[in-house]
């Protein structure tokens, strides 16, 4: 998943800071995708449901983007390069983990 993202963490970010300049590849799509499905696991899902402990343990902002999450997963298997080899799921969800704690959890 690091190489089919890389191309959006070094995407030219447009004017107004509204998106990001990136080609649309086979390999960005996987990667829109991913964080795509995983964005609304970790925002959408415990916003329906506010009284349940937050979904796997992640407690990131309503306000937090794709974009964000593609970064903040780079930036982890970046500090983290043994972790390459590793189911993206689980590397990725350790990630926000560490990026949006939950304080009471």
């Amino acid at each position: 998943m690091a190489s089919d993202c890389k191309d959006i963490v070094e995407a030219k970010v447009a004017d107004g800071d509204t998106g990001i300049y990136v080609s649309h590849t086979f390999e960005t799509g996987v990667c829109w995708g991913a964080f795509g499905t995983l964005q609304t696991a970790i925002t959408v899902v415990p916003r329906s449901f506010p009284k349940d402990p937050p979904l796997l343990e992640v407690c990131a902002s309503k306000g937090s983007t794709e974009t964000q999450l593609v970064k903040i997963f780079m930036a982890y298997t970046g500090r983290h390069p043994e972790k390459l080899n590793q189911d993206f799921f689980f590397v990725a969800i350790a990630a926000f983990k560490e990026a949006f704690p939950c304080p009471n959890y």
